[in-house]
């Protein structure tokens, strides 16, 4: 009897095995666009060490979060990090900043929904020298 047993065992695990499958390697790559900033005349640059003179506005923290369509059939959508960015330039331009340094992008996975939700952080600063030709 504990042979049959055994056997039965085996015979389970074997086929529930079976069914499992390995994912395939993946790869993605992506490039954040900050021409939401260059095209307003605001320097963006990931370094905390720049070479201009520039007075410090303020701590910068941004935050994109999916939601609902309003639409019939509901349904869950992620945050677009562009009109994120664009936000963000217009918060900046309000406050006579024409750059952010030390900006970070980072991901905030929303496994409920399967979409990443974004927090945009850096420091505004008032780049005191014309810098127009970096911005092309």
């Amino acid at each position: 009897m504990k042979l049959k047993n055994y056997l039965l065992l085996m015979l389970f695990i074997s086929l529930l095995s079976s069914c499992f499958t390995m994912p395939p390697p993946y790869y993605q790559a992506h490039i954040v666009d900050y021409s939401a900033f260059t095209q307003k005349g605001i320097f963006v640059t990931e370094s905390d060490n720049i070479k201009f003179d520039y007075i410090a506005i303020g701590s910068v923290r941004a935050e994109g979060k999916g939601g609902w369509t309003q639409e019939v059939k509901k349904k869950a959508i992620g945050p677009d990090l562009n009109k994120l960015f664009e936000e963000l330039a217009e918060t900046l331009a309000a406050q006579n900043a024409n750059g952010i340094i030390n900006l970070k992008v980072h991901t905030v996975p929303e496994k409920k929904y399967f979409y990443n939700n974004y927090i945009v952080t850096g420091m505004a600063v008032h780049i005191k020298e014309d810098i127009s030709h970096l911005l092309k």
